[in-house]
């Protein structure tokens, strides 16, 4: 087989990946960088899996049209998450989306059914994405057929330099994007960390950005980094130092969730988290809990009192 009709293959299974891939993250673009990454992986196995196999077999039976592209493509995308969807209904269980039943003892509710239509479809629909680039890309390179005589060589040269760089780069973004601030409690390679203290304030969502300010505030007294996202009214935030204490808090509805952690072996976590228990006090009497596994506690386990 000639060199040019290998790069022009590889090329076009490489981009038949990426652009699904792409088009899953975009609308999700705000969410981690390591979703792109995920989504190619998957998108690349149901590529070399699925897709060259019957890409061959396509070329073998001389089905070239649009429509069997389309086919194929779509096929591709839906059947393995087809397959996971009905392995789940296996079992007798329940599920909701917000408070709509989508199954019912192990059997789809109408809601549920329409549901999982759209996400089947959702999938087709990248999978007639990544047929598209496979068959634009060979076609770029005169390689539409195996036969073809003779492709581009140095197109597909290109093209295939291209979709590996690219490829190597999405795979590299969770790295390259990787947080080594004080915020990421597991830049050092550690799996889990478990709180010192588990604090609950009960806070309006209107009320969040005061505790954006006092949090601020504490922070630069106390010589900690700062971050909350959005800042204006965060769902979300963390005070850390490079000495391992790191604070957390994320909102979930009239509740405020605080964890606080710390990676060193010693107390140098008590002081601050006392000072942080009286300020949150002082600024909401009465409205601050303490959890120990989920438990309400009348204090921290294992935090003095002075």
């Amino acid at each position: 087989m000639k060199l040019g009709l290998l790069l022009s293959w590889l090329a076009a299974l490489l981009f038949a990946a990426l652009v699904p891939a792409v088009l899953f993250y975009v609308p999700a673009a705000s969410g981690p960088p390591r979703i792109l990454s995920l989504a190619f992986s998957v998108a690349l196995s149901h590529a070399l899996v699925l897709g060259l196999p019957a890409a061959l077999l396509f070329h073998y039976f001389r089905l070239r049209s649009l429509v069997w592209t389309a086919v194929a493509g779509f096929a591709i995308g839906a059947l393995p998450v087809t397959a996971l969807i009905l392995w789940t209904w296996s079992g007798p269980f329940n599920t909701w989306t917000g408070r709509t039943p989508t199954v019912i003892s192990g059997v789809p509710t109408w809601a549920g059914i329409l549901e999982y239509a759209m996400f089947v479809g959702g999938a087709g629909f990248l999978g007639i994405a990544g047929a598209a680039a496979f068959r634009a890309t060979l076609a770029v390179c005169g390689a539409a057929t195996i036969n073809a005589s003779p492709p581009h060589t140095r197109r597909g040269a290109v093209l295939a330099s291209v979709a590996v760089v690219a490829a190597i780069i999405v795979f590299e973004i969770p790295e390259i994007t990787k947080d080594r601030s004080c915020h990421n409690m597991f830049r050092d390679g550690r799996t889990s960390v478990v709180p010192r203290a588990s604090l609950e304030l009960s806070l309006p969502v209107e009320e969040r950005p005061k505790l954006a300010t006092v949090l601020e505030q504490f922070a630069a007294f106390h010589g900690l980094q700062f971050r909350a996202e959005p800042p204006t009214r965060p769902p979300y935030f963390s005070l850390c130092n490079e000495g391992g204490l790191v604070i957390t808090g994320q909102g979930l509805g009239g509740e405020f969730m605080i964890g606080v952690h710390y990676l060193g072996n010693d107390d140098a976590w008590q002081p601050a988290t006392r000072e942080l228990i009286a300020e949150l006090n002082r600024g909401w009497t009465g409205r601050l809990q303490f959890r120990d596994s989920g438990h309400a506690v009348a204090w921290p386990p294992g935090l003095s009192r002075d």
